[in-house]
């Protein structure tokens, strides 16, 4: 029978000393990334609510409401 083994770190900090925030920050954004996306349906997306430049019209009074 094999004894038991060690397992091998997930995270391996090669330099520096992090201190406690840091290593909180990195296992947050280490867990939002293993997460699953959450299922939205197209109906409740929000309505893009920028334009294109290309497609305003070249010249706006200076005094228009759309500046």
């Amino acid at each position: 029978m094999a004894g038991p083994t060690a397992k091998s770190p997930l995270i391996r900090i090669e330099s520096g000393n992090p201190g406690e925030e840091e290593l909180v920050a990195l296992t947050a954004v280490l867990l939002a990334r293993t997460g699953e996306p959450p299922d939205v349906d197209a109906d409740d997306l929000p309505a893009v609510q920028w334009q294109r430049p290309e497609r305003r019209t070249p010249y706006q009074s200076p005094i228009s409401w759309q500046r």
